[in-house]
């Protein structure tokens, strides 16, 4: 696993939208719910998932979620439908 990182820690519909932009981009992406196996289908809490990639394109991809968060998630979701 050493030749994946993991650039961004969100909920679980933000991790969708990631993996849709950087999928887009013909980026490996790979998903890993973070939740206690004992709160896993009963906790209340918001399950977090941690979004990885391959190491040599962490900064593209890191810098493909900064853009998009800036621009507001929103508006990719809106242009994704079209």
């Amino acid at each position: 696993m050493d030749k994946f990182v993991c650039i961004h820690t969100c909920g679980r519909e933000e991790a969708v939208v990631i993996a849709g932009l950087l999928r887009a981009s013909e980026i490996e992406v790979h998903l890993i719910e973070q939740a206690p196996a004992h709160l896993r289908p009963f906790s209340a809490k918001k399950t977090m998932v941690r979004v990885i990639v391959p190491r040599e394109a962490a900064e593209f991809a890191y810098q493909i979620i900064q853009d998009a968060q800036d621009k507001d998630f929103s508006e990719f979701e809106q242009s994704a439908e079209r």
